[in-house]
């Protein structure tokens, strides 16, 4: 993983090889730099003999025997013997795996590492398969009628409570009945409710004649992973935490929680605040940090603002997100940050609406994330100083998103990002790239910038 880009390969050539399940905010896999041919990736990239289909690998190493990357090598660049010792056939594989069926025997041990055991319904647990030895397939079972095979990384949710006995078999020629491991998950129906005019709030918060007056005494009252918090209409604007640094946050998202409105962002606000004063911007408060696996959905978050620090504290007016949080369906207005992302830093944006957001540095809209289905009007990052790059966004990939009216001193919609089915239009920038600057763009449409 990366925290910007290219969380597999930057600035690479690569040949015969397997590049898959890496992530970063730009490129999880690979850059735009580098030279891939005769390999396996996704996007698909340019070059000769690429495939983009999941390689259906039975361990990190090694190939399973219906693997779509055996014999779509290139013998160009083969030569000796691959991990295992075994010479490489012609064509060869991808990856560092020759598949041989007569040779995939000898001892075997498989294990699953897990990031969670105790979750709450619809919450998505990412497995491993840590499999040893030669194999030629695995097998997932994950108690609910649900099965895979050949996948080494995999996530799964349950619908319904209960205790669900996880399996993971690997199968050779010397195990052709399989070797298992097994992990049990416990998964349960975990609600709290918000009201922030609440006439008898009781802990646990467990139902709306209980409900809680703030969004974070809801999220404190449970710790289960993709526990639910659903907030009712009203203006949330009291209360704070830290959790870098100085920096002040109105709610923080953490352990995979979701908190949702029940009605939407224009009925339900989460409300920042401005410097009340002072050379480092004291008294500023963020909307919401989202951090791992959690999800924000449904909310205005607007007057979100950062202080002046030593280092990237100062990102993320709006919202600050770890690389997995994720934002959907929200609107971000008149948020700024003192270095990165007026609006938001990093994370995963679905459907959401960015206006009038502004920061210094880079990302007037969003820094070093991954959006889709976004709107963003009138974002800025203009600073004669040190120069603002992307109004719109810096460093992020779009996905069928509308880019108006943004401004930058470079990139005036995006500066540094991977566009695809986007719109550009009538976005400025003082210096280069009114549309975009330093960014690759496929499908879109550039009009009056």
């Amino acid at each position: 993983s990366a925290g910007t880009h290219a969380g597999g390969v930057d600035r690479s050539r690569l040949y015969n090889c397997i590049v898959y399940y890496n992530t970063a905010p730009t490129g999880p896999n690979y850059d735009d730099y580098s030279t891939i041919c005769y390999s396996c990736t996704t996007p698909l990239p340019f070059g000769e003999g690429n495939i983009s289909v999941e390689p259906l690998l039975a361990s990190s190493t090694h190939l399973s025997a219906n693997s779509p990357c055996i014999g779509k090598g290139s013998s160009q660049y083969s030569s000796g013997v691959d991990i295992d010792g075994e010479p490489w056939l012609n064509p060869p594989s991808m990856g560092a795996d020759e598949y041989v069926p007569d040779n995939v025997k000898g001892p075997l041990s498989v294990s699953i590492d897990v990031n969670y055991t105790n979750v709450a319904t619809g919450f998505a647990i990412s497995f491993v398969a840590q499999n040893q030895g030669l194999i030629s397939s695995s097998f997932w079972d994950f108690g609910d009628g649900v099965i895979a095979s050949n996948k080494v990384y995999i996530k799964h949710s349950w619908n319904d409570p209960g205790e669900y006995t996880v399996k993971l078999t690997g199968y050779n020629n010397t195990y052709p009945s399989g070797v298992s491991a097994t992990v049990l998950i416990k998964v349960t129906q975990s609600t709290f409710y918000v009201n922030s005019e609440s006439s008898s709030p009781e802990f646990p918060y467990s139902s709306w004649e209980t409900a809680a007056k703030t969004i974070q005494e809801a999220i404190d009252a449970g710790n289960i992973p993709g526990r639910l918090v659903l907030v009712t209409n009203g203006v949330y604007d009291v209360g704070g935490r830290v959790v870098y640094g100085l920096m002040t946050n109105r709610i923080v998202l953490t352990q995979g929680v979701m908190v949702k409105s029940v009605n939407g962002p224009t009925v339900t606000f989460i409300v920042g605040s401005e410097a009340s004063g002072g050379g480092n911007g004291d008294g500023a408060i963020r909307c919401a940090y989202v951090g791992a696996d959690a999800i924000l959905s449904g909310f205005t978050l607007t007057n979100g603002h950062t202080r002046i620090s030593e280092d990237n504290e100062g990102s993320g007016g709006g919202v600050w997100c770890e690389t997995s949080g994720i934002i959907s369906n929200c609107v971000l207005i008149s948020n700024s940050a003192v270095h990165y992302g007026g609006g938001v830093h990093k994370g995963i944006l679905y459907n959401c609406i960015l206006t009038g957001n502004s920061t210094y540095y880079g990302g007037g809209g969003v820094y070093g994330g991954t959006l889709y289905n976004c709107t963003l009007t009138g974002n800025s990052s203009i600073n004669y100083v040190y120069s603002g790059h992307g109004g719109g966004v810096y460093g992020c990939t779009l996905y069928n998103c509308t880019l108006t009216g943004n401004s930058a001193y470079y990139g005036g919609g995006v500066y540094g990002g991977t566009l695809y089915n986007c719109t550009l239009n009538s976005n400025s920038s003082e210096r280069m790239g009114g549309g975009a600057d330093s960014s690759t763009l496929y499908n879109c449409t550039l009009t009056g910038n």
